[in-house]
């Protein structure tokens, strides 16, 4: 009796394996494809933030002319118009609120690419039939949680230094913080429980 449990739970567990390796296959392919969404979206806004530094006195004229612009010109009148501000005072445009807020883009670009790079090494190592529960594995989700808690932490102070900022933008990051802090803690478990399996065995 207690060698067909035993059969059972072996077979339970194999079963669990190959299905869990199938589904890392699908979830390794998702996280390449958005890596390559954001270091694209990232190299997007570079070239845009470099090329707004470089032709800025170009792009301003455009800025100011009337509506009907077509082509290229339209092209560049959406690209700018958000970003782009003119100094009045001075009589050139403000590259400061510019280069700002393509830097905070090109910035979430690039966490959002190394989040999705740490999922991805996770489900490799399972994909490649490897355990999850080990130091590297659970120090991606340290990363993790590293990354979104010093986000909040900024967040929450610019609120109180810039003017009309929320005070409330700091708790979607605080949420995945949250997430992926209680995953590390699960995963650092699972870490000693192998552990403990493997010197038994």
């Amino acid at each position: 009796m207690v060698n067909m449990q035993t059969s059972l739970d072996m077979n339970s567990k194999a079963r669990a394996l190959t299905r869990l390796q199938e589904e890392s296959k699908t979830i390794c392919q998702a996280a390449k494809f958005l890596i390559a969404v954001y270091l694209c979206s990232g190299l997007f806004y570079l070239f845009i933030l470099a090329a707004g530094i470089a032709f800025q006195g170009s792009i301003m004229r455009i800025l100011e002319q009337e509506n009907g612009l077509k082509g290229w010109p339209l092209m560049i009148y959406v690209l700018f118009q958000h970003t782009l501000k003119y100094d009045y005072a001075a009589g050139q445009p403000s590259l400061s609120a510019f280069a700002l807020n393509l830097a905070g883009q090109i910035a979430v670009s690039g966490i959002g690419a190394y989040i999705f790079y740490c999922i991805l090494k996770v489900f490799q190592s399972i994909q490649n039939g490897e355990t999850p529960f080990t130091p590297r594995i659970t120090g991606y989700w340290k990363r993790c949680y590293s990354i979104f808690a010093a986000i909040a932490m900024i967040l929450f102070l610019a609120s109180f230094i810039l003017r009309g900022a929320s005070i409330l933008m700091f708790l979607f990051p605080l949420m995945f913080a949250c997430f992926f802090y209680a995953l590390s803690l699960i995963f650092e478990y699972g870490t000693c429980l192998q552990v403990e399996s493997d010197e038994t065995l």
